[in-house]
């Protein structure tokens, strides 16, 4: 609890925890002088003095670079791992393709040989590996759960990283590990509930209250991308047509780009000197090409129609866009907005916040790592010191 007070709260004195926790000031500073010594709480200085009588008080910070984790973003078309510490900063990113058709061993392998050094430079003041997967997970955060990419049911994913290492690891929804670094690193720091949309290869949200993840249902995920919006659409994932994933998803949007296209001069313009399709649209828009209008206009409202949907059910204060959302052009997010806001139940429309993605450039890595930290600093507690001996 002190850990995670001064995460969020930044230095604070030994009373002016006591006065936050309800804790007695014995216990307080016992517990900190504990901390110190595990070298993961720093003192910082004396703070001004108060009105009140005595000398000045020492205050204490949480020592952000004190501790390092792995995190190890698996997605359907790469996998990116890197190093962060408690700060969010994130060193020595790298993404690894993922070959067209590999098995879930295949990307394990390939990811275990992508982090092997990693964990040798970053040395005892590593603490684990987060890995982001994209799949639900066990309530042991140990292995995939039951998962439409039927390969990846049930893989043993934090074991593997385990035995291969010796290195702690735990597992986590993919979406889910990049709302929760949004919710402590990104602009969700502070708010009451955040819910995350993830546009890329699939569809993804995930929900936080608090700060805390909020498991959907029996599997943990939400399945809002199998919500049918277009009758007769393309075929998606799930078997189903139309499915508001199937018509959201980056390479059907590429596809449409393309073959639209061939019609239209200025779009292909656009496309090949733009590789993401939704900025490809917004140049051939603006040079007056009425194909390229009309294919964003249609995209942006399913998009809003399925975005609505969530926000009137889960009433959120803020929606991060992550994805390829989280580059869009600016000229994208005013028109999402200026869809949405009207498709929102009333007394919502004022009362949450739509925003991009502020945890980039590497979303994937840094939601790994944050749910490594939140499982072996805040909720497993520090080593006995940092830069001590890790048990293998």
């Amino acid at each position: 609890m002190l850990l995670r007070l001064l995460d969020e709260q930044g230095a604070m004195t030994r009373g002016e925890l006591t006065d936050r926790t309800g804790l007695s000031l014995p216990t307080v500073a016992s517990i900190v002088s504990d901390l110190v010594v595990r070298g993961c709480v720093t003192e910082v200085g004396l703070r001004a003095r108060s009105a009140r009588r005595g000398p000045r008080a020492a205050a204490v910070a949480l020592k952000r670079t004190a501790y390092q984790a792995v995190g190890v973003y698996l997605g359907a078309t790469d996998i990116w791992v890197g190093r962060c510490d408690l700060s969010g900063a994130v060193v020595g990113a790298r993404r690894i393709p993922v070959p067209s058709g590999a098995s879930p061993p295949d990307v394990l392998r390939a990811a275990i040989t992508a982090v092997g050094p990693l964990v040798r430079t970053a040395g005892p003041a590593l603490l684990g590996i987060g890995v982001a997967v994209p799949a639900p997970v066990d309530a042991d955060r140990r292995r995939t759960g039951r998962t439409l990419a039927t390969a990846w049911q049930d893989v043993p994913v934090a074991d593997a990283f385990t035995t291969a290492l010796h290195t702690p690891a735990v597992v986590e929804y993919n979406v889910r590990a990049m709302a929760l670094a949004e919710a402590r690193h990104g602009f969700g720091r502070g708010v009451s509930s955040l819910l995350y949309l993830h546009v890329g290869v699939g569809v993804g949200i995930a929900f936080l209250v608090d700060g805390e993840p909020v498991a959907h249902g029996g599997r943990g995920i939400s399945e809002l991308g199998h919500r049918p919006v277009v009758p007769d659409g393309p075929v998606c994932t799930c078997g189903a047509s139309g499915c508001l994933e199937a018509v959201l998803r980056e390479p059907y949007l590429r596809s449409l780009v393309q073959k639209a296209a061939g019609q239209s001069p200025l779009l292909d313009s656009a496309a090949r000197e733009h590789r993401a399709p939704l900025h490809a649209l917004v140049a051939a828009g603006e040079q007056g090409d009425p194909m390229a209008g009309a294919l964003l206009a249609q995209y942006l409202d399913h998009l809003t129609t399925g975005l609505a949907t969530a926000v009137d059910v889960l009433s959120p204060s803020c929606v991060a866009l992550g994805g390829m959302l989280a580059q869009a052009p600016k000229e994208v997010l005013e028109q999402l907005h200026d869809a949405l806001y009207p498709k929102l139940s009333a007394p919502l429309r004022d009362q949450v916040s739509v925003r991009p993605s502020a945890i980039r450039p590497h979303p994937g890595v840094l939601g790994g790592a944050t749910v490594a930290f939140e499982h072996f600093f805040y909720a497993g507690g520090p080593p006995a010191k940092a830069g001590g001996s890790r048990s293998r």
